[in-house]
């Protein structure tokens, strides 16, 4: 009987270490590399009560909004930190105070195509449209756009992925930045 609890008592401790260990980003920081290649790196992991919110986001140079812009960028090596990735197209500096009608007015002829791809050329997400077009979702001091339905993906950090941005530019978007970004977690 002894050697039945023993076993029994040690099936136990694994179950609950192994849980322990997969459920160890919720309560404590990870340790997240950088990628590799174009773009920066941002951890923007953080605390939010008693949970750790573990994320990261790779940013594309600025992008000035009054004027057509083309650029390729090769990332490989995405950290997996068991979360999914989404591709959003930024904007910094535009009044996010005005109502909505008004911010896609504003938004104007302006239009973007992002994608993703993988080594083997296959699309894993992408933004296409005016950015009038695109849903808007205002975090403090920017505003994100994002399709519907979202585009999420599973980051591999064996795989090579190729962003294309293609920006059309909008003569009243002068003196205002966006950015295409790549972020996994670091949100509820």
């Amino acid at each position: 009987m002894n050697r039945r609890r023993f076993a029994i008592t040690m099936i136990a401790v694994a179950a609950i270490g192994l849980l322990a260990y997969r459920l160890r980003g919720v309560y404590m920081f990870l340790d997240i590399p950088p990628h590799i290649g174009d773009g920066e790196f941002q951890n923007i992991s953080r605390r939010d009560g008693p949970l750790v919110m573990n994320g990261y986001r790779i940013n594309s140079d600025p992008i000035d909004l009054s004027n057509d812009y083309e650029r390729k960028m090769a990332i490989s090596r995405l950290p997996n930190i068991g979360v999914n990735c989404k591709l959003f197209f930024v904007i910094e500096g535009l009044d996010n105070r005005l109502e909505e009608r008004e911010l896609r007015h504003r938004l104007g002829h302006a239009k973007t195509a992002l994608e993703l791809k993988d080594s083997r050329g296959k699309a894993i997400a992408s933004i296409k449209g005016y950015l009038r077009d695109l849903v808007l979702s205002t975090r403090m001091d920017r505003l994100e756009l994002y399709p519907l339905p979202f585009h999420v993906f599973a980051p591999d950090s064996n795989e090579s992925y190729t962003l294309t941005i293609s920006y059309t530019g909008d003569p009243k978007l002068a003196s205002i930045n966006g950015y295409a970004w790549i972020q996994c977690g670091g949100r509820k």
